[in-house]
């Protein structure tokens, strides 16, 4: 994760799973999200790097989710990190291709707020708990 999501990245998009999510709801996730890989892979420069975190596989991954304020009530949720800023944007609404791009666009083009990170989180605990796309 740390990797993926340096402080070099322009824009870390993370999907958290909910520990309690279905498999249908998982399922639906991982589409989105690799919706979101395909379409901005056409673009020579895209600013943005995918992560799915799996609270399935970890209960940090929680702990992790409570830096942003994504509850566990939320079967997936997608956060958008600029981790050169230390500030971060959680997505409000549905969660599919659709909305999921024209948040992210959005984001770049200046015309959603961020929020301050007041403190990086721990990431030692997370090992085996997430998924590049």
């Amino acid at each position: 994760f740390d990797a993926l999501c340096s402080k070099g990245s322009t824009v870390c998009a993370v999907a958290f799973v909910s520990e309690n999510s279905s498999e249908e709801e998982v399922k639906r996730g991982m589409e989105t999200m690799q919706s979101l890989v395909d379409s901005y892979a056409k673009k020579s420069h895209s600013p943005f790097r995918f992560v799915i975190m799996d609270g399935r596989k970890s209960k940090n991954v929680s702990k992790f989710r409570d830096v942003f304020g994504v509850s566990d009530d939320m079967s997936v949720a997608l956060v958008a990190m600029v981790p050169k800023r230390s500030r971060f944007q959680v997505m409000v609404g549905v969660f599919d291709a659709e909305h999921a791009k024209d948040f992210l666009d959005n984001l770049i083009r200046g015309k959603i707020k961020t929020a301050s990170l007041k403190s990086w989180p721990s990431l030692d605990a997370l090992a085996g708990t997430h998924d590049e796309l």
